[in-house]
């Protein structure tokens, strides 16, 4: 525990925190009449749920380098459709796409590499959408050659990645090498797999936020931060933006991301209780009110039931009269209860099948999931996939046990030898995530029976009671019709029934609600996630010295080199918040008014993070960066100018180790780069030079 003298940040690290450890030091912070009211086992259970033991990557992240973008359709304008065939390649360092006119397809080639490399094409205009067919991103992870192909097939999405460069069509590519990548159909898929992907590259630690519940006011949802979500920090957004990542209303998502980029310690447990705090105090604001408000609305509709069971004994009551001149009433009444009774027994019978559909597909889900991790795992072992099924020297056939031993044990078909393995650590990651699939499989696995067993039964009941109603049916002869219900009887009957069910299901979510907790037992639990809270973020602030250091000192190149020298430093936090230290004061970056400084000190906070990355076991950003629109903000000449000769320090002092690619239509940015990565427009529409 971050106890005593604090330590050096060139010391080891620290050992794997255990759950007892921190939850007597919880407890610890709680004064001592409060202590003895707070059970200890409540404590435990809280930090019991987070993952203590998950130690930071000491491996170094993979360098991102986009390489070369094409892609072909036919572009539509006024009624004129032209030929689209664009293919740029990219180098290491700074890249600068520069063209004067503007809304001439600059931001639609940036946002294109955005698609490629996230799946995620909700930035598109519809047109460009719409005019392209097949896209080709060939980048590297560090030595490691990459292709991702994306296109439309009859409105579909369809996406494959390979090893390798590669510019036929989709469809062309070998199955042998496919295998060594993998292949997706329809957007949320495709999504799924690039992602799966590049957050396994990266080891990005698996971090969320809560959400109102779009339909239900008091409740919140968690949602888990996607791979297009990460790769918010990958790109600057034009100059006008004045938000570091995210827009406002999201921005405690910044803290997410800084805190995966900067490969931040216990950034996991502290998001982890971050969100159970969040949804506790969204279900504590409903609290005060909710008491009341569920009572009366409970009461009008136990109210409502009982006027309705009303209704229906007296409609029973008149058809029995009907029927007692015929058979004495008993019979008809008897009937018409037991199909009330059939239909209630229907209804449960709908409500679990739902239930027992909606586990199947959850399930289903994270098997596919695990499945398409272990997939990536054939990333790992390095088989030619040549399909030989002669021997070249004695041209026999090859056997079908050897290539059933090449499958499972990985010995060659032909030489009986070993696979050489690589990457063990990122199978390692890969099937550890595997794993936790299947066991989220599992458990809803275990709930299925369960499950079945509640349909079994109610069934067998609804089969009875149906039973039931037929024998009674059948008891009445063809003469005693008259004493049966009209139809319009019947539909009534129907009808109340059914709201009857409608109300009970509802009753019941009333009372699971209040059953959820007291108010007390909120605030109790509030003030225990708060205590832990504080013993981690003590513990990740003395481990996260080392990082801070070294954002520090790399910030402070790069400030210099960007010209910022009111910036002098930076600060993060355990929970991921970072500030800049102006004029010897920590300051948010809202607080920055100026646009051109305030552009700077988000590029120079980005550049850092961006070295940073190449830090083994310190940072997680690969070293990538798009910056849209550059120069917006600078107004005067000569801003513009010191900007573009910034760029081009990074360029001649950094262009080994990281790669940005610029969008704008200032002439200054020519400047930014060697000659060599300035790239014009492709084609003339209309009088206007056009990227493509």
């Amino acid at each position: 525990m971050a106890k005593g003298p604090k330590k050096k940040a060139e010391e080891p690290a620290a050992s794997p925190l255990t759950i007892d450890g921190v939850t007597d030091a919880a407890l610890e912070r709680f004064q001592t009449k409060v202590r003895e009211r707070i059970p200890r086992d409540e404590v435990r259970a809280i930090v019991a749920k987070l993952d203590l033991a998950k130690m930071r990557s000491t491996r170094k992240v993979p360098r991102l380098l986009v390489r070369r973008l094409k892609f072909v359709g036919t572009k539509v304008l006024k009624d004129v459709t032209s030929p689209i065939d664009y293919d740029q390649e990219f180098q290491s360092g700074v890249n600068a796409l520069v063209i004067e006119d503007n809304l001439v397809g600059k931001s639609s080639v940036l946002k294109t590499i955005k698609f490629a490399l996230t799946g995620s094409y909700d930035e598109y205009d519809q047109e460009v959408r719409k005019w392209i067919t097949d896209i080709w991103l060939q980048f590297s992870l560090d030595d490691r050659r990459y292709t991702v192909l994306l296109g439309w097939r009859k409105e579909e999405l369809r996406c494959v990645l390979v090893p390798e460069d590669h510019t036929c069509l989709m469809e062309d590519v070998p199955k042998a090498v496919i295998r060594k990548g993998f292949q997706q159909s329809g957007d949320e898929e495709v999504q799924a797999a690039l992602g799966a992907f590049f957050v396994n590259e990266f080891e990005l630690a698996a971090l969320g936020w809560n959400r109102a519940h779009p339909t239900k006011g008091k409740d919140s949802i968690d949602i888990p931060a996607t791979w297009p979500a990460y790769f918010q920090a990958l790109r600057i957004l034009d100059d006008n933006h004045t938000y570091l990542l995210c827009k406002p209303e999201y921005a405690n998502q910044d803290r997410i991301l800084f805190s995966a980029f900067l490969g931040l310690h216990l950034s996991e447990p502290l998001n982890q209780l971050s969100m159970e705090a969040a949804a506790i105090r969204k279900r504590q604001e409903a609290t005060a009110t909710e008491a009341g408000e569920s009572a009366e609305k409970r009461a009008k509709l136990v109210e409502r039931r009982e006027k309705l069971r009303k209704d229906l004994a007296a409609l029973d009551a008149d058809q029995a009269k009907r029927l007692e001149v015929i058979k004495g009433g008993d019979l008809t009444a008897k009937h018409t209860e037991a199909q009330g009774k059939l239909i209630e027994a229907n209804t449960e019978v709908t409500e679990i099948e739902e239930q027992q559909q909606t586990l199947n597909t959850q399930m289903k889900q994270h098997n596919a999931t695990a499945r398409l991790l272990r997939e990536q795992i054939d990333l790992s072992r390095e088989l030619t996939g040549l399909d030989v099924s002669i021997c070249p020297s004695c041209a026999r056939g090859i056997d079908p046990e050897a290539l059933e031993r090449e499958k499972t044990v990985h010995q060659c078909r032909l030489c009986v030898r070993p696979v050489p393995t690589v990457g063990a650590d990122d199978a390692a990651q890969l099937e550890a995530a595997a794993k936790d699939r299947e066991r989220l499989a599992a458990e809803i696995k275990e709930r299925l029976p369960s499950v079945a067993r509640d349909l079994a039964e109610a069934r067998k009941k609804a089969a009875e009671q149906r039973a039931v109603v037929e024998a009674l049916r059948a008891s009445i002869t063809d003469g005693m019709t008259k004493g049966f219900p009209t139809p319009e009887e019947n539909e009534r009957r129907g009808k109340m029934h059914e709201e009857i069910g409608e109300i009970n299901h509802e009753v019941t979510a009333l009372d699971r609600v209040t059953g959820g907790g007291t108010a007390e037992d909120h605030e109790r639990k509030l003030k225990i996630i708060e205590k832990v809270q504080l013993v981690l973020k003590e513990e990740a602030e003395e481990r996260n010295k080392e990082i801070e250091a070294k954002l520090n000192e790399l910030a402070t190149e790069v400030i210099k080199a960007l010209g910022a020298d009111q910036i002098t430093g930076i600060k993060c936090y355990a929970s991921g918040l970072v500030k800049l230290t102006k004029n010897d004061e920590l300051v948010s970056f809202s607080n920055i008014k100026n646009p051109g400084e305030r552009y700077r000190a988000k590029l120079a906070l980005f550049l850092a993070m961006m070295r940073l990355g190449c830090e083994a076991g310190v940072g997680r950003h690969p070293g990538f960066l798009m910056l849209d629109q550059l120069g917006t903000a600078e107004l005067v000449p000569e801003a513009l100018k010191a900007s573009a000769v910034a760029l081009k320090q990074i360029e001649d002092k950094y262009a080994e180790h990281v790669q940005i690619i610029c969008f704008t239509a200032k002439p200054e940015f020519r400047k930014a780069t060697i000659t060599t990565k300035v790239y014009g427009h492709r084609a003339v529409t209309s009088g206007k030079k056009c990227a493509f």
